[in-house]
C-alpha cells in the first residue's frame, strides 16, 4: 500500500490509524457514589470554580478537581 507522500510500508493500514475523526472527543468522567462529608464538598466547593477560565477546554479544571478530592479524602 502506497502512503499519502508515495512511500510503500506494506504493514500499515493508512484508512485504520486509530485516530479519531473528531479532534475535540472529550472528557471521560467516570462516575463513583459520594465520597465526601458534607464539610469537604463545602470546602471543594470554595476552592474550585468548575465555571472558571481555562486554557485547555476544562481538563486543568477537571484534574484540580481530583487533585484536590484526592487530597481531602487522604485526611481521613
Amino acid at each position: 500500500m502506497s502512503t499519502p507522500q508515495g512511500l510503500y510500508l506494506p504493514h500499515i493500514d493508512w484508512e485504520e490509524n486509530g485516530l479519531l475523526d473528531d479532534p475535540h472527543y472529550g472528557v471521560t468522567i467516570l462516575e463513583t457514589g459520594n465520597v465526601l462529608s458534607p464539610e469537604q464538598l463545602v470546602a471543594l466547593r470554595a476552592a474550585i470554580d468548575p465555571l472558571g477560565h481555562s486554557e485547555s477546554h476544562a481538563s486543568d479544571i477537571c484534574v484540580a478537581t481530583v487533585q484536590y478530592v484526592q487530597h481531602l479524602t487522604s485526611l481521613l
